[in-house]
């Protein structure tokens, strides 16, 4: 049960993360299309699909952390030097360095994710005007890890999804892509 507690749960948060990224650059183009309102009298988080969006943005997170509590209860019996060393054995085995750090961009996969949904929900309307460099920095840095979760990490079916769902967001974000 432990096994599948904690695939099920990295699995659903990325399926999460990534319905919500798709979401988002449809709807940037949406925004880019239409005339905006001035920002004084625009309304956050109050149109059904913002609400679906931070639903998924925050259901995808919940299930990261789901995903870790499950991987530390079931194989590092909630030591972080065995999470540590399993890495280090992880990556050697991947690509050849024996290091154990990557836990470390794992960790702040999560807690950067944790930070950005608990910033939408207290407060939406800074959320919304946040610096277009913080964002590009969070989603470059979100794919990447998901990236080598699955595609450089993830074994059998989990790498060809992972590399079909980067070729699909890819594809999306250049068609909804202003010219």
């Amino acid at each position: 049960m432990g096994e599948d507690l904690t695939r099920w749960t990295i699995r659903l948060a990325l399926a999460a993360y990534l319905a919500a990224l798709v979401l988002r650059i449809r709807a940037k183009r949406v925004n880019t299309e239409s005339t905006r309102a001035p920002a004084s009298t625009e309304r956050v988080d109050t149109t059904r699909g913002t609400q679906v969006l931070r639903g998924l943005w925050t259901l995808g997170c919940c299930l990261a952390w789901a995903h870790v509590a499950s991987a530390f209860a079931f194989y590092h019996h909630w030591s972080h030097d065995d999470a540590y060393l399993r890495t280090a054995l992880q990556t050697a085995e991947t690509v050849g360095i024996d290091w154990g750090g990557g836990i470390y961009f794992n960790y702040l996969f999560v807690l950067l994710w944790t930070c950005d949904v608990a910033w939408w929900w207290l407060f939406a309307d800074e959320y919304r005007n946040r610096s277009r460099k913080y964002s590009v920095f969070l989603d470059v840095y979100l794919a990447f890890i998901a990236f080598n979760a699955t595609v450089v990490f993830g074994q059998g079916a989990v790498r060809y999804l992972g590399v079909m769902a980067i070729f699909g967001l890819a594809c999306l974000a250049w068609s909804r892509h202003p010219r």
